[in-house]
């Protein structure tokens, strides 16, 4: 049997896609390594961004819901934006992935569990993908399987992706200290070198975690994950964590994510936010988009998919490539990044408006020089740091 799409992968980049092109009738299988639902190491932050391409109820999997963001440099005292909707939405990935890829099958996608691709080759008329079971054939792959995924090696693609990494606990607390996070997240900067770290509640444990974007061998995770924790006063007394390290492959480098009938979509094709590190909607317009790539090729009758890498550099990559030098400029200083940026309030709401995707970092930093000499004189007459700053407060 030839499929008309074999999607590798089923997160948030693959089930969108595969949902996409069953939606249109086409003959989709969906391959997944592990058995849903299966753990992913991930903070769950579902920004305004996810909602907007979701066209279906995704409450099943929510387990909190954040109008009040904390902002502190090195587990110091907090900045404070109370927002008058909610800003970030809490959820497992096992549950969240599990709820996509089954919209992908009630949409008439075949997914097949626990199979482990091992190669992807191409030919002039299908392509073949080999797994630990047997080969499947197909008319064109979307190769969504993660960061350490088989199809981009295969296929000679993303050769010079620029990774960062983070690392998770789901950490056990007391319910006072769950009932306390309710409805708050909290990004600490300046405790792990170009990165962050967060608290993100859920429904019986804090999510927190630690993201590095220019890791090396001497920036020890687990360290700095310890001592995070233990600057934290309602982490302290804690259960037994579970702790987990992932990859971060960070948008913003122009390049290629197609090769002949293959096209990469996700994590595979590095589209996070080299920022934040937040990759699950840019996961999800990717799948949309390689879907929609797809069915544009079949209704043309050829294999001409180079419109995906355009698109994805257009959409996603250009105004990444801003993200990145606010990147270099933040976490190069991030002490006085923080005191300028965040504890004046010179670009707190600014980076929420990119957060809920009504700006981009383009916006973000052109704003912020527009406003640079009113922030400067707002830092200077500031005495030592603030314990928060009010709901709109410039």
């Amino acid at each position: 049997m030839i499929y008309d799409v074999i999607v590798i992968g089923s997160g948030p980049a693959g089930a969108s896609a595969a949902r996409m092109l069953a939606q249109r009738n086409l003959k989709v299988l969906m391959l997944e390594k592990a058995r849903h639902p299966r753990y992913k190491p991930c903070g769950g932050g579902l920004t305004s961004k996810v909602m907007q391409l979701l066209d279906f109820d995704i409450t099943p999997a929510l387990e909190d819901a954040s109008r009040e963001v904390l902002f502190s440099y090195d587990s110091g005292p907090t900045v404070t934006r109370t927002l008058p909707h909610e800003a970030v939405w809490l959820a497992m990935r096992d549950r969240f992935d599990q709820l996509l890829a089954a919209r992908a099958v009630e949409a008439g996608a075949e997914l097949r569990e626990n199979v482990k691709v091992e190669a992807v080759a191409l030919a002039a008329e299908q392509v073949s993908v080999r797994t630990s079971r047997e080969t499947f054939q197909a008319r064109f792959v979307v190769g969504a399987d993660g960061a350490n995924g088989v199809t981009a090696k295969s296929v000679g693609l993303m050769a010079k992706r620029h990774d960062g990494a983070a690392i998770e606990a789901e950490l056990p607390v007391s319910a006072a200290v769950l009932d306390k996070w309710h409805g708050k997240i909290l990004f600490d900067f300046g405790g792990i070198p170009w990165g962050y770290g967060w608290i993100f509640p859920k429904s019986n444990h804090l999510s927190v975690g630690l993201g590095t974007w220019y890791p090396s061998g001497k920036v020890k995770l687990r360290d700095y994950l310890a001592r995070f924790i233990d600057r934290q006063p309602d982490l302290r007394a804690h259960g037994e964590p579970f702790i987990k390290g992932h990859l971060l492959p960070l948008g913003g480098r122009f390049d290629r994510f197609h090769r002949g009938r293959v096209l990469l979509a996700g994590d595979a094709a590095a589209t996070a936010d080299p920022f934040f590190g937040e990759g699950i909607s840019f996961a999800i317009r990717s799948g949309q988009m390689a879907a929609r790539e797809i069915v544009l090729a079949m209704q043309r009758g050829d294999c001409r998919l180079a419109g995906y890498s355009r698109l994805l550099n257009r959409e996603l990559n250009a105004d990444f490539r801003f993200g990145r030098l606010a990147t270099h400029i933040f976490y190069r200083w991030p002490e006085p990044s923080f005191k300028f940026f965040i504890q004046s309030g010179a670009a707190v709401d600014e980076a929420i408006r990119v957060v809920e995707g009504r700006w981009g970092y383009r916006e973000l930093l052109l704003n912020t020089l527009v406003n640079l000499p009113q922030a400067l004189w707002r830092l200077m007459g500031a005495r030592g740091w603030r314990r928060s700053v009010e709901p709109g407060a410039q």
